[in-house]
């Protein structure tokens, strides 16, 4: 069974969002998360954005990837707590901080699963970005699939061959595993540039023209801008 492209995760009733549309939104959300009082205000930006995701019907894998992103913002966190000491002021600036990170990386997530990258290019070359830029993007999405899986075949492989190996051992197999795996990433990353030469590729993907601005694409765009303004100004 074949993957579902990414404008197929919507229902039926639902259009994709404008990519300039959601990468504004998207900036002024962070900008007004990065700088806002951490209170009750910034509870808008959390509801805000699992009610995005929900009606999106995008809830459950932007949770699941969340869950990925913990562990580092946790450790940002830590880190407060080791260069500062245990205590209240510590306890609260660690808080705060991994709570902005966390929910930077929602908002962030929530644009990756919503605008896919076939409609962003498009918009960037009409904004003249780079090509490169453009390119490095659009096969980042494919390159990062296969990367992923092939890190958990060998992550398997390790776990079938490695049941009775102690902890040093094991920790250095999943040194070297990490080492053979970026090997693999960089001669696979060989390969795939010397085929796409090969078949007459000149650094420019060609691609549909850019979606057309909708009604609901100016609702977002003031939305995320209100919703900003009335955060900063409370």
């Amino acid at each position: 069974m074949t993957a579902m492209p990414s404008g197929e995760r919507f229902s039926a009733g639902l259009i994709e969002p404008h990519p300039l549309s959601a990468a504004v939104a998207l900036m002024c959300t962070v900008a007004t998360i990065s700088v806002a009082a951490f209170d009750a205000r910034i509870l808008l930006f959390a509801g805000a954005t699992l009610g995005a995701a929900a009606v999106l019907k995008l809830h459950v894998r932007l949770l699941k990837r969340l869950l990925l992103v913990l562990p580092m913002s946790a450790g940002i966190g830590v880190s407060v707590l080791i260069l500062r000491g245990i205590d209240a002021s510590a306890l609260a600036e660690a808080a705060v901080l991994t709570g902005r990170m966390l929910l930077i990386a929602a908002v962030s997530l929530l644009f990756g699963l919503a605008v896919p990258l076939r409609t962003l290019v498009p918009v960037l070359q009409a904004l003249h970005v780079p090509a490169v830029l453009a390119s490095v993007l659009w096969l980042s999405e494919r390159y990062v699939l296969l990367f992923g899986g092939e890190a958990l075949r060998m992550r398997d492989a390790v776990r079938a061959r490695s049941v009775a190996l102690t902890v040093p051992l094991r920790l250095f197999v999943a040194r070297s595993m990490t080492s053979t795996l970026l090997l693999r990433a960089v001669r696979r990353g060989d390969r795939l540039g010397d085929a796409m030469l090969l078949r007459g590729f000149d650094g420019t993907i060609p691609c549909t023209p850019a979606p057309r601005w909708r009604a609901q694409d100016t609702i977002i765009l003031v939305a995320a801008v209100v919703l900003c303004a009335g955060v900063l100004s409370w």
